[in-house]
């Protein structure tokens, strides 16, 4: 007999007496490899001066955030005014609007939006965890969080002014709230998902893919009838539209045409081809 004592862990799983310390652990070891990249970036030039891509997302917030008159120093020397109050979305815009909240919040701190995206890196540790130990135990959870928590990569774009630490943030909430819609069938849990999913398509629109594979593991995983398997789909999709259709909404005020979600790939091939 198994001399430890199974319980009901705080994820609803078979986690053990070990889950919150796993769970902390790995929240402690992905804490310490930032707080030193944190005071780094506090020091990095490019951080205060951002350029290309990171700039742009810099002076788009700004713009949002404190008007055309807070533009950033990237702007003279690209375009005189983007108008990016006015004119249509050119790239996805939920990084841009979560930067923007964070300037207006912090004075338009770029230190406070490296902060901000490593507290997103911890969350994604923990929400790692949470799903790995609901279905394979505290053990591989810890493994999986750690994995997560200590790859350069995440940790690389948490101190960039681009939107990686968002995104990776957002789809696993994504798939913690279809797991635990599965196991409660709480509307809560589903409307939750749809959330993510919509502000994850925001931030990457082809994290639209999701959306056709969520709806086939519901009808797997579910063992309903064919109608209740629908109607869940069917909220789900509905969900992810309403989250989507603002932006859809104000591209076709701004511009005319309707683009659902702008998704750049149009000028990044007319760059590749027409140097």
């Amino acid at each position: 007999m198994n001399s430890e004592r199974v319980e009901s862990s705080p994820t609803g799983g078979r986690g053990t007496r070990s889950s919150p310390a796993f769970l902390a652990l790995a929240l402690l070891v992905a804490a310490l490899l930032r707080v030193p990249y944190f005071f780094e970036r506090d020091a990095s030039v490019d951080l205060r001066q951002p350029t290309v891509d990171a700039g742009f997302h810099d002076d788009w917030a700004r713009s949002l955030a404190f008007g055309s008159e807070g533009a950033s120093d990237w702007r003279p020397m690209h375009y005189a005014d983007p108008h990016f109050d006015s004119s249509p979305y050119l790239r996805p815009p939920g990084f841009p609007y979560l930067l923007a909240g964070i300037y207006r919040m912090s004075g338009g701190s770029h230190l406070a939006a490296v902060a901000v995206q490593m507290i997103l890196g911890c969350l994604s540790v923990g929400l790692l965890f949470s799903m790995v130990c609901r279905a394979l135990g505290p053990g591989a959870g810890l493994v999986a969080a750690l994995l997560l928590g200590c790859h350069w990569a995440p940790i690389y774009f948490e101190g960039e002014l681009h939107a990686p630490a968002l995104l990776i943030a957002l789809q696993l909430a994504f798939a913690a709230c279809l797991l635990r819609f599965r196991d409660a069938r709480s509307p809560g849990w589903l409307a939750g998902a749809a959330l993510a999913l919509g502000l994850a398509v925001l931030t990457r629109p082809n994290a639209l893919l999701y959306l056709p594979a969520a709806c086939l593991w519901l009808a797997w995983v579910g063992k309903r009838s064919a109608r209740a398997w629908g109607r869940d789909a069917l909220w789900l999709c509905a969900g992810v539209l309403l989250t989507v259709l603002p932006a859809t909404f104000r591209n076709r005020v701004a511009s005319g045409p309707c683009v659902p979600v702008p998704t750049h790939s149009g000028l990044t091939l007319s760059r590749a081809y027409h140097p």
